[in-house]
This record gives C-alpha cells, structure tokens and sequence, in this order.
C-alpha cells in the first residue's frame, strides 16, 4: 500500500514542481518587460521635453511666448503639430486670446513655417536641400515665392558657389513647379518615425507577454463562464476572449430566389457573430454598412435592426433596372465572409409603350415579294432590355394591320418573329405581295408599340434598284414629273399644272418651267425629320396619288404624281442616311459628332495662342479672332489673360468661354440679348436693336462661339463645352429653319401670351377694333406702324382670321425685326456647323445639344418645390412623383424642367434660385397626361391607380409633349 501511494505521490510533485517553473519563468518574464517599458516610457518623456523645448524657442524666436499656454491648450506639442496645424485657428481649435491681433499674428508665424517645411521637402525631392539658407537669405521662404521669381533672378538665387549641374536641376525643377501652381499640397511634410533597436525588442517582449497572459485566461473556465454574463460594451476582457463582432463570422439569409423579375421589393437579413462563434447583439452606434451597385447605378436600401435576441438586420431595397448586382455588407470598413455577393435580376414582360422599332422613320421601304425586315427593342415597364432567349411563341403575340392608302384595303400579313440574344432585340419580318404604300399599325397583345404607326411603301425590284442608285450618287439630278395642286381646297376639277419635284441630298425643291426650258423655283423643303409627308389617296380627275408636303414653316403643298410612292421612298432613303438611320436624340446626336469630326479630319487641333484682355473682355475677344479663318476656329485655342500669370491646360480656356457666354447671351451685359419682361428667369432673344458700339459682326462671332463648343464638343473627352445660355424656343426654331407661329409667345413672352394671346384665341375679337398692324415703341414713344401684311393697317382682324393675325405677329415680333441678327448669327455658325446637321434636331433637343442637361440634384429638387394641395390622395401622387423622379436619368430630369418650366437650364444655385419655385398642384383630373404652366414654374399632377401609370403618363408628357402640348 505504501509503495502504491508512493507511486501516485511522484507525478502530483513533478506537476507542482514544472508548474512552479513556469510561475518562475513568467515572473522573470514580466520583471525584464516592466523594466523596458519603464525604460521606454522614461525614453518618451525626454523626448517629448525636447520637442517642448523646441517649440518654446519657436515661440520665443518669433515673440510668441504669451501664447505658450493657449498654443498648448489646443493640443500642439511639437513641430510636426505645428507643420500640421489646420488654419484658421480660431476655426478648428477654438483659438481664443485676449488680444484682437493674436490669432493673426500666430497664424502668420504657422504659416511660415509650414511654407518653410514645404520649401525643404521640395528641395530634398530634388536633392537640393544645402541651399535652403541661401533661399531664406533671399527672402524665399515658400514654393509660391519661389514660383514666381522671375526667370533672371532665378538663375543667380543659389550664388556663384553652385554648381552647373545644381543650377541646371533647379530651372528644370522650378519649371515643373510653375506648372503645378498654385496646387502645392502633394509637398506637405512627411512625420518620419524612427524605431530604436530598444523600442523593438521591448516591443517584442510585450507581445510575449500579452500571449502568455491570453492562453492563461483563455482556458481559465471561471473566466469563460462569466462572459456570458457581459453586456454590449466591448472590454479588455471581451478583445482576450474573443466576444467582439468579427466580419468572417456573419451570416447573411437571402428571402429570394436568384434570377428574380425587377420591380419587386427585395429583402435579406444579417446575423452577426463574435470571434468565438457566439451570437452578437449589434450596438445602435455599430458601423454596418450595406452597397448595392451595378457599376454606376446605385440602389439605396432601407436597413432595420432586429429584435436583440435576433442579432441582426434585416435590409430591404427596390429593384428597377436589371443586371448583376454586387451586394456589398461591410462592418467597421471590412467585408463580411463571401462580401461582395453577386446577385441577378431578370427584366420583366414587355411594355408595348416602352417597346420601339429602331433604325427607322415614318417612312419605311420595302421590296415586293420579299421579306420587309423591322428591328424591335423589347422594353419591359422599367425600360429594360426585355430577355426572350426562351420563349418561342413570339409570332402569335404580334399582329400588323395594313391597309392600302390609295384603295383602302385591309391586309393582315403574318409577321415571322426571331430573337438576337447578343444584342437583345427582336426582328419581325413582313411579306407584302403588291406595291404600294400601306399605313401600317403593329400591336403587341392588342396594344400598340411606342412608334409603330407608319407608312411602308413597297416598291418593285427595279424601282427599288433605281432609288438605291439615286440615293448613292454624289451629283443629284433626280427629277420627277407631278401636278401641283391648290393647297387650300382640293377640287374635283382642278388638274394643277404642272411641275417638275428635284431631289438633293439637301432639300427637295419644286419647279415650275416656262417654255419649257426656263426654270422657276416654286418651293423648297429640307430633307430633315421636320419635313413631313401625308397620302392622300387617288385623285379624282387625274388618277393619279396624292402627296402632301409640310415642313411646319409655309402651309402644306399638294402634289399629285404617278411616282409619289418612289418621291417618298427616295426622300425618306436620303433622310435616314442624312441623320444616321436613326430618329432618337441619342443616336442623332452621336451621328452628329460624327459628322462634325468627320467634316474637320484635315484641320489639325493644333493650340493656338490667344492673349485677351479682361477688363474688355467682348471687344478683345473679338478683335482677336477677327481674321481667323475656319481652320484656326478648329484649332485648341490657348487661352492668357494679359497682366496675368498662369499656363491654360484647358481651365483657362473654359473659363474665357464661360465669361463669354455671359457677356454674349446674359441680357444684363452686353445688350446683344434681351428679355421680353423683368423675370431673371426669362429666356434670352437677340435685340433688334443694336446697342451703343455693338455691330452686327459681334452676332456673327455669337455664332462661331456657339459653333465652337459644339465642334468642341465633338471630339469628346476634356474638350466638351456647353453654352451657359436658357434661349427662346423661337430662336432655337430659327436655328434650324422652322416657321414661328404664335404658340412660342407662351414660352417665349408668357406676359404677352396670357394678357393678349390668350384673350384674343379665346374670345370674339369683332368688336376689338385690331388691323394687321403692329405698332412699334421705344422709351415709351411710338416710333412707327408695321403692317404685317399688305395695307394691314386697313385689313381687320376677325373671328375667321384670328389666327393668321397671330401668327403674322409672332413672325414680327420673334422673326423678322431680328433677321440681321439671325443672319450674321447663322453665318459664324455654319463656319463650322452645317445647318443641314442643325437640321435633323428639333428645338427642344437642339438646346440640349448646346447647353446641356446641366446637374440636377434630386435632394436640392426636394428641398426647394413647393405642394399647392394638401389632399390624402394628392399627397400619395407627390410620394409616387419623388420615387420615380429618384430613378430619372439627366436627361430625363431636363426633359422635365423643359416641360415645366419652358428650359432644361436651371440659374447657377440650383433649384434654390428658380422664380417661382418648382410648384406641384393638382389637376383634379383622373388618369390623363400631366399638364404644365411654364408661367409659374407648375406641374399639374392627375390622380392615377398605381405608380406604373403615373410613371407612363409623365414620361409620354415629357418626352413627347412638343409644342404646345398639354399647356395651358
């Protein structure tokens, strides 16, 4: 028994014994690490003594001393807090001195020494650093001074001692540094942070130190049993054992499924954990934060806390466009596990009012016999890309109805239907037997597509091959034989006489021929989208089409033909080539930079030194530009203010461009432009009268400026310009040779349109005593009478003629008293810009083209707007309206302050300065278009079901409310 008890007693006294060691061992241990860390404490505070020191000679040095307190107060210790001290002091460290001169007087003293500081890391960047005391000798104390020491002081500022080859690093060095002012900020002084061996290892030895001590406590079980007694707060004690909240411990649980349908409603939730695996109840004060991106498109989602015991959040987002997605959850900057995640959403249904044909106009020519190819763009009702890689019963869903213009026969062609996968489009191809034209209607599901009334015009092979041909001749000569009919009334009798219809590349032009070989040109049409045709069937006596042609400037001209259908297919081949095969703003914008680019190949983008003078900033410019020819205005003009020094890498440029579009088109400058009332807001409109010492070569270098950005503009990149202007609709319309008629009064002059306009569309104007007259005043004195047409002063204006009297009026008043202007302005912008290119825009598109979208801020918008109702179900339309008003693109946003307010441009404070503000009312109306009172900035709001509905109405109003539409 005692043998056995003496067995048992030896491994218990060995334990004891090793474990005594271990005590022993870890004493030691702690002994040596307090002695260094005593020793490394003692280490720091001598240094801080001379840091201390060292500041207190600044301050003596530079009579600073009562201060010494107050400096130290704010948290200055060194020199490199000095070096790093923000200005002002009395801004960011409550800088507070009895003394009315003291906070100046210290900050003169920082900022010469952070000068100084900047000086030296410059010199030692270019190992030049021994002639820091000759610069301070020379009174250069900083890299502005150094910066702007003239070219022959700089040569002698490090004395005859230096060196060939140090004077040769310094020019090259103070070169580079002119260069880069006045941003001298990538200079600021470095901390450099030295580690002595003793820091290092007594560093070494804590770390040793720590581990022992966390291995003890980690498998202490008294320790692990209390902390789940621990609450939220992080301790020591939470960091040893691992409670603290840990990224690669998250879990997060999806509450869908991958590849779902945009437009829902998505949520997820987070669980977090700690280091040791244990539930972790987050904190209100936790860094979580939640990315949802699809490369520029970011989503933001609404986060909500769970219950304690639930430890986590729950994360709910909207998603409208489809794509992959990263989802991204970070805690205190990390990723959690498996951070970014990859989610993807699938478009929905097809929308028929989203969905458009592409690639074509009103006009479509096909061959008989064969196959008449469409190019669809399926959009779902969010304008997605719509997906039909998989489903095959495309054919059954759209039926096209064509009926015959001249016989008015119906045909119900069976259209064959395939699916692009790479480029996500769909293709429909038509079969039409007979030649002819065909108003053709396309429905999807017994709805019809965004453009998908047009007219197909088929035409047999050999004709077709004929208008291929004319199409692709560089020399045109097309004529075709037609009747010209009265374009008032059509009389069953009336044969027309005859005319000979010429189509160019440029316009189509209508001729009248005496004694047959005496050429008369009766009228002339573009060949641009504003130029529209309309079939008219048979005529009577003749037997022969009918065609109508209207350009929106003269009343429409009645042919009749037998080639009417091969005229209409010709010009609409020229057109869509004109504008690139395409009607979208977009594309004809792209096709417009690539024309002007292409147009300008040879005329290099050379810089082209121009040296303006301030203070006579119109007059110089223009005396400076004055024999440029074309190929100098598509140079890379260098811009130098005189008096003034600083190299233009492109800001000096913008900037001279900038203050020109104000002093050009801003009427409280030059006078060149005026206003039609006292509204900072109203729109610019050339002066028809020449201001005190402007000429009308000033209008003509407007337009080369103009036609400048836009050339600009067209090479892309950092040489994009845009014109800070907000133009009248009807000089816009003059731009591109549309007729003015009285409607551009409401933008334009609301004052004139609501008090007269209005009044005399409205009501009986019989006893209103008004004559085709115009009566011209200035300064208050009437100047002359203008008849607006022929003995106008005597011709009344009636009930019948109302309307010519307005529209005779709006060409006056918007048109005619300006058309030296106009003329001068064309000619500097036709230099550069072909106005058959201006052409293919309408007004509204082509403001966008020169000014821009501008930068509309969703947050700005909601702070500054103003709800003229107060009812529930209004108030939920205004909800709607921000929500899809969040997800607009800039130019939709533009679109929208042009629909409302009459331009896309808003005053330089944003929506802030907008008079008045933005307004949202409603229109007592149920499910119609929104409506809008550009007088007073008002967006009239219907009631509607849902949010989709109302989304459709407001992009339908602003993207194709034209002129005059739904305004009042």
């Amino acid at each position: 028994m005692n043998q056995t008890r003496g067995y048992d007693r030896t491994p218990n006294r060995r334990l004891h014994q090793v474990d005594w060691y271990r005590f022993r061992l870890i004493l030691l241990t702690s002994a040596i690490v307090f002695i260094l860390c005593v020793g490394q404490i003692y280490k720091v505070y001598i240094q801080r003594q001379r840091d201390w020191n060292a500041v207190q000679i600044w301050l003596k040095n530079h009579e600073l001393t009562d201060y010494e307190n107050t400096l130290y107060s704010t948290g200055i210790r060194n020199m490199d807090d000095i070096a790093n001290t923000k200005l002002p002091l009395d801004k960011d460290y409550q800088f507070k001195s009895p003394s009315p001169g003291a906070v100046a007087k210290v900050e003169i003293a920082v900022r010469r020494y952070q000068d100084e500081m900047l000086l030296t890391k410059w010199l030692q960047d270019h190992s030049l650093e021994k002639y820091l005391d000759r610069l301070l000798a020379e009174d250069v104390y900083s890299l502005e001074l150094l910066a702007r020491v003239s070219e022959l002081k700089s040569s002698k500022l490090l004395g005859s001692k230096a060196s060939k080859y140090d004077k040769a690093m310094f020019q090259r060095a103070l070169l580079s540094l002119r260069k880069l002012a006045p941003n001298f900020s990538q200079y600021k002084s470095e901390q450099m942070f030295g580690l002595s061996i003793g820091s290092i290892v007594g560093g070494l030895f804590c770390v040793a130190f720590l581990t022992i001590i966390y291995y003890f406590v980690t498998t202490n079980p008294t320790i692990i049993a209390l902390q789940s007694q621990l609450g939220s707060k992080q301790s020591l004690l939470d960091f040893v054992i691992g409670h603290y909240l840990a990224a690669g411990k998250t879990t997060v649980e999806w509450k869908w499924t991958d590849n779902e349908v945009v437009g829902q409603t998505f949520c997820f939730s987070v669980k977090f954990f700690s280091r040791n695996g244990w539930p972790y109840s987050l904190p209100d004060d936790s860094s979580v934060v939640v990315e949802i991106s699809q490369g520029s498109n970011l989503v933001k989602p609404m986060i909500q806390k769970l219950e304690p015991n639930e430890n986590g959040i729950k994360v709910k987002f909207t998603i409208l466009k489809s794509g992959t997605y990263k989802i991204s959850i970070l805690l205190a900057g990390k990723h959690i596990s498996g951070s970014p995640f990859s989610k993807s959403f699938l478009s929905g249904p097809m929308n028929p009012t989203k969905s458009q044909f592409i690639n074509q106009g009103s006009l479509v020519v096909g061959c008989k016999g064969k196959a008449l190819t469409l190019v669809l763009e399926p959009r779902d009702s969010y304008n997605n890309p719509c997906d039909y890689s998989s489903n095959r019963q495309l054919t059954n869903q759209f039926h096209v109805l064509l009926t015959e213009t001249n016989s008015q026969r119906i045909h119900k062609p069976t259209p064959h239907c395939r699916y692009l996968k790479n480029t996500k489009k769909l293709t429909m191809s038509l079969t039409i037997d007979a030649t002819g034209c065909y108003y053709t209607v396309v429905r999807y599901k017994d709805e019809l597509l965004k453009n998908s009334e047009f007219h197909a015009i088929i035409l047999s092979e050999n004709e077709l091959i004929d208008v291929e041909k004319a199409v692709a001749k560089k020399c045109h000569n097309i004529s075709f034989d037609a009747r010209l009919l009265s374009t008032n009334y059509l009389s069953p009798s009336d044969r027309g006489k005859k005319i000979q219809c010429y189509i160019s590349p440029k316009q189509l032009t209508i001729k009248e021929f005496h004694l047959k070989i005496i050429p008369k040109k009766l009228f002339a049409f573009r060949v641009c989208p504003s130029t529209k045709f309309q079939f008219l069937g048979i005529h009577n006596q003749l037997e022969v089409p009918v065609l109508s042609i209207s350009d929106g400037r003269e009343k429409p001209v009645l042919l009749a033909s037998k080639d009417r259908d091969i005229i209409a297919a010709t010009f609409s081949k020229i057109l869509m080539k004109n504008i690139g095969g395409s009607e979208t703003f977009t594309d004809k914008r792209d096709f417009f930079y690539h024309e002007i680019r292409q147009l300008h190949a040879k005329r290099i983008h050379y810089r082209l030194a121009i040296k303006i003078n301030r203070e006579k900033l119109l007059e110089n410019s223009v005396k400076a530009t004055k024999n440029f020819s074309t190929s100098d205005w598509c140079k890379n003009f260098e811009i130098t203010f005189q008096n003034e020094e600083g190299l233009d890498w492109g800001g000096l440029k913008r900037e001279w461009f900038e203050m020109l579009s104000t002093e050009i088109f801003d009427p409280t400058k030059s006078g060149m432009f005026i206003r039609f009332n006292d509204d900072p807001q109203a729109l610019a409109h050339p002066n028809h009268q020449l201001p005190p010492g402007i000429k009308l070569k000033y209008w003509e270098f407007a337009g080369k400026i103009v036609g400048k950005c836009l050339y600009e503009s067209a090479l892309g990149g950092g040489y994009r310009l845009q014109v800070r202007a907000k133009f009248t609709r009807s000089f816009l319309a003059q731009l591109i040779g549309l007729r003015v008629n009285y409607k551009y009064f409401e933008k334009d002059d609301p004052d004139l349109y609501t008090q007269k306009i209005c009044y005399i569309e409205n009501n009986d104007v019989d006893d209103l005593d008004l004559t085709f007259s115009e009566e011209e005043f200035y300064d208050g004195k009437l100047i002359k009478v203008v008849e607006l047409l022929p003995n106008g002063s005597k011709t009344p204006v009636t009930n019948t003629n109302k309307k010519k009297y307005l529209d005779l009026l709006a060409q006056f008043r918007l048109s005619t008293r300006v058309r030296d202007q106009m003329d001068a302005f064309l000619k500097g912008l036709n230099e550069l810009i072909p106005d058959n290119l201006l052409s293919i825009f309408d007004e509204n598109e082509l403001e966008l083209l020169i000014c821009g979208t501008g930068e509309y801020s969703i947050e700005d918008f909601k702070k500054h707007h103003t709800i003229c109702s107060s009812s529930l179900m209004f108030l939920k339309m205004v909800e709607w309206f921000w929500e899809i008003v969040s997800s607009y693109s800039q130019e939709e946003m533009a679109r929208l302050l042009q629909f409302t307010t009459g331009c896309s441009q808003l005053p330089p404070g944003g929506f802030s300065e907008l008079v008045p503000q933005f307004q949202l009312t409603s229109s007592q109306t149920y499910k119609v278009l929104p409506t809008a009172h550009t007088c007073f900035n008002q967006l009239c709001i219907p009631d509607y079901d849902s949010m989709d509905e109302m989304r459709e109405a407001l992009h339908i109003a602003i993207t194709e409310g034209n002129q005059g539409f739904c305004m009042v």
